[in-house]
């Protein structure tokens, strides 16, 4: 499956995008894959960025879904069954 086809089967069905590369061409991928009625945001993967996304989820205006927390002891279990597609959405790996 080409990376185009993956576009058109996943077209506006996420609520939102982080875009941590900011390029015309992740930006116009990003908006198709958004539904109508969300926005669009680019947010920077420095420590200024990602403590901006820390805010937001504890606010409770980014949510985001986790299929899946392993202990750090299990990562290599966790890889599996991402690799493997078993577990379909976000794994966690959990430091103590």
């Amino acid at each position: 499956m080409h990376l185009q086809d993956i576009e058109v089967a996943i077209k506006g069905q996420f609520d939102a995008v982080l875009d941590t590369i900011g390029v015309s061409e992740t930006e116009r991928t990003g908006i198709n894959l958004l539904k109508k009625e969300y926005w669009w945001t680019y947010m920077r993967a420095d420590a200024e960025g990602l403590d901006e996304i820390r805010r937001l989820s504890e606010a409770g205006k980014l949510k985001i879904p986790v299929e899946k927390i392993f202990p750090i002891a299990e990562v290599r279990k966790a890889h599996e069954v991402k690799e493997k597609r078993i577990i379909p959405g976000k794994v966690v790996l959990e430091v103590d």
